[in-house]
């Protein structure tokens, strides 16, 4: 459609773009090599209508459903990261 655009108008081609290259390991999932599972219709819903999740939505998500795909990889990531010293929620919340 661009290039029809771009014909009918006479304009000159787009100039190259000169993008920095990507890391081989782009789509590899966690740095442990673990492959990141789908999200489930309802983060999904949620994150193309939001235009994004905080870590927090996810988390809860999961932890109201447990049962739910993925679970077991989110929650296991999760609690690596709020169990840990100075970081996650404090006492009594």
């Amino acid at each position: 459609m661009l290039a029809a655009v771009r014909d009918r108008f006479d304009l000159p081609p787009l100039p190259a773009a000169n993008l920095p290259s990507l890391p081989a390991d782009i789509g590899s999932g966690c740095a442990d090599g673990e492959p990141v599972p789908p999200l489930p219709p309802e983060l999904w819903k949620r994150l193309t209508r939001q235009g994004g999740l905080k870590p927090e939505a996810v988390e809860a998500y999961y932890r109201h459903n447990p049962g739910a795909e993925g679970a077991d990889f989110w929650l296991t990531h999760f609690s690596s990261r709020t169990d840990s010293p100075g970081g996650g929620r404090p006492e009594g919340r």
